[in-house]
C-alpha cells in the first residue's frame, strides 16, 4: 500500500497532466483535442470552441492573461498578422503581455536582431497602435463576454448569437 505522501505525490502529478494537456498558455482558452469519444459529453463542446473568440473581447489589465502576438486585445486581427515582420524578428512568440512590458510603460519587443532601416516604420506604427493601451498592474486582464451589456457569459446570451439572424441590411438607394 502507499504511504500518503506519494499518493499525494501521485495525485498531484495526475491533476497538472490533466491541466497542461487542456489549457493553453494564455490559461483560458481551450486546447480542442483530435480524439474523443461518442460517450463524452467533451465532443459536443469541442465542436463550438472555435464559435466563442467572435463573442469575446480582451480588456488589458496588467498583461497576465493576454497574449501580445497572438491574441486580439488591440485590433480584429492579432499583431502576428498585422506586422508579420515584426512577429518574425520576435524571440518571443506566444508570450504574454507582460513579458514585453516594463512598469515605466516602456516596451521590448525581444528582436534577436537590430531593425533594419525598412523596418523602422513597421516598429512606429507598431508603438501608435498600442500606444493607448496602459497595463493597469493591480488588475488582471480580463475575457468579457460581448453580447451581454455586463460582460458576462450566459447560455441564453450564446444562443440568441449563434442562433437569431443578423437584421437584415437595407437595400442601398
Amino acid at each position: 500500500m502507499l504511504s500518503s505522501r506519494r499518493k499525494s505525490d501521485r495525485s498531484h502529478i495526475i491533476r497538472e497532466l490533466i491541466f497542461h494537456s487542456h489549457h493553453s498558455s494564455n490559461n483560458w482558452d481551450a486546447v480542442s483535442t483530435s480524439y474523443s469519444s461518442h460517450h463524452s459529453p467533451w465532443k459536443g463542446v469541442s465542436q463550438i470552441v472555435p464559435v466563442f473568440p467572435p463573442f469575446t473581447k480582451l480588456s488589458l489589465g496588467c498583461g497576465n492573461l493576454i497574449r501580445f502576438w497572438l491574441d486580439l486585445w488591440v485590433d480584429s486581427i492579432p499583431l502576428r498578422s498585422r506586422f508579420p515582420r515584426l512577429y518574425n524578428l520576435s524571440s518571443l512568440k506566444d508570450c504574454l503581455i507582460s513579458s514585453f512590458k516594463f512598469s515605466d510603460n516602456s516596451w521590448n519587443f525581444h528582436f534577436h536582431r537590430n531593425l533594419r532601416d525598412s523596418e523602422v516604420g513597421y516598429l512606429a506604427n507598431l508603438l501608435v497602435l498600442i500606444q493607448p493601451f496602459q497595463t493597469s498592474p493591480p488588475c488582471s486582464d480580463l475575457r468579457l463576454w460581448s453580447t451581454s451589456s455586463s460582460g458576462v457569459f450566459s447560455v441564453s446570451s450564446f444562443f440568441s448569437a449563434i442562433c437569431l439572424p443578423s437584421p437584415p441590411h437595407p437595400f442601398p438607394i
